[in-house]
């Protein structure tokens, strides 16, 4: 029960974030992006101040972030040593999840193991990996000669479930 909860949270978090529907040569070059429009510039009255006080709580270490106004709440992006961050936040101001877009080698060991005893003959290109309140999951987008795969992998069991897979021409 835990584990479809987690898998459908994480399939609708793709869907409200922008998804991730993006080449390798896109995410290579860096143009891995979020279609939003961004908040009026210095109008802080766009952004709740609740959501702020936690950002800067949260992500003392940020900078030169981007503040995004959405239907139902706020989303806040910026980029730290490497690892592009997008945190959500209700209109109330209260974070929702973060979402950090990275490549393979910043993915812990444990997940990369059990991702690459199974899909062996697959690259890991990319990585985002989903932080809600009390759980961990990731994206896992891997690549081979022949096909493309999607995956979610929680940190709550062993079980890896496909999201997409496109074969080749």
């Amino acid at each position: 029960m835990k584990k479809e909860l987690l898998t459908g949270i994480l399939m609708l978090m793709l869907v409200v974030f922008g998804g991730t529907n993006v080449s390798a040569k896109e995410i290579k070059a860096g143009y891995h992006s979020v279609g939003l429009a961004p908040a009026a510039e210095n109008d802080e009255e766009e952004i709740s101040a609740t959501a702020i006080k936690a950002f800067r709580k949260m992500f003392s270490f940020a900078s030169n972030e981007n503040w995004y106004k959405v239907s139902d709440g706020y989303i806040v992006k910026f980029v730290y040593e490497g690892i592009q961050y997008r945190a959500g936040y209700d209109a109330k101001g209260r974070w929702i999840n973060t979402v950090k877009s990275y490549d393979a080698t910043k993915l812990p060991a444990d997940v990369k193991y059990r991702v690459k005893s199974t899909y062996f003959d697959f690259a890991i290109v990319f990585v985002e990996e989903i932080n809600l309140p009390y759980e961990i999951g990731y994206v896992i987008h891997l690549e081979n000669d022949a096909a493309i795969k999607k995956l979610i992998v929680t940190d709550m069991d062993s079980d890896i479930q496909v999201l997409e897979a496109y074969q080749k021409k």
